[in-house]
């Protein structure tokens, strides 16, 4: 098993200026299981210029150059439960440190990942900014059949995946390669043909840190 520090990934956030599907929170109840360490996924959503993933000021990142601050998600492999598949998720900021507080509680602590137990994502006025996460993790604690924790193993880990959407707009920015979407990225666990991002609504002023 993997180890994960949700606390130690999530303060890297302020430095950053399956199957072929993407988890999407859905109103309501949203039960899964995580199987992954994260990787912050940082994105630029502005109304009227760049939007797109983060690759730096020091990349010449469109996005700060517009001085558009970049909304802060943590790529994940979870299970979901609602059909049983493998999925990537960038989840929200906010509902992540939910996840980080429970990591440090001694009665719900954990170090390996995939989590020994499932999580409820509640989600109230999904899909829009006033979107509230509330975490309620299950208490029992039930671990995953061997042929589940096989895939697992085949699972690209979040950062080679974030590090790809980068250096496909690292190219785009420099003029090596055209601004499309990431394609082609074919691996054992089925990462999508196609790299859509999610609408995002948590920003840098959201970190408390």
């Amino acid at each position: 098993m993997a180890k994960a520090n949700y606390g130690e990934e999530m303060e890297k956030a302020p430095a950053m200026g399956g199957t072929n599907d993407w988890f999407k929170a859905e109103e309501g109840q949203n039960r899964m299981r995580l199987l992954s360490t994260s990787a912050i996924c940082a994105k630029h959503f502005s109304q009227t210029g760049y939007k797109g993933i983060c690759i730096g000021v020091d990349d010449n990142c469109p996005g700060c150059k517009e001085g558009t601050k970049p909304s802060i998600k943590h790529l994940v492999w979870i299970l979901d439960r609602k059909d049983d598949k493998m999925k990537l998720y960038n989840m929200p900021h906010k509902a992540f440190q939910q996840i980080v507080a429970y990591q440090k509680d001694p009665e719900w602590a954990f170090s390996d990942v995939p989590m020994p137990y499932d999580i409820n994502l509640h989600a109230k006025n999904a899909g829009s900014t006033d979107v509230v996460y509330t975490i309620i993790p299950s208490p029992k604690q039930v671990p995953l059949e061997e042929a589940e924790l096989a895939e697992v193993e085949k699972l690209t880990p979040t950062d080679i995946i974030v590090e790809k959407m980068k250096d496909k707009e690292r190219k785009a920015v420099s003029g090596e390669a055209p601004s499309k979407p990431v394609t082609n990225l074919k691996n054992p666990s089925g990462l999508p043909e196609t790299i859509e991002y999610p609408a995002d609504e948590i920003n840098l002023d959201d970190i408390p840190f």
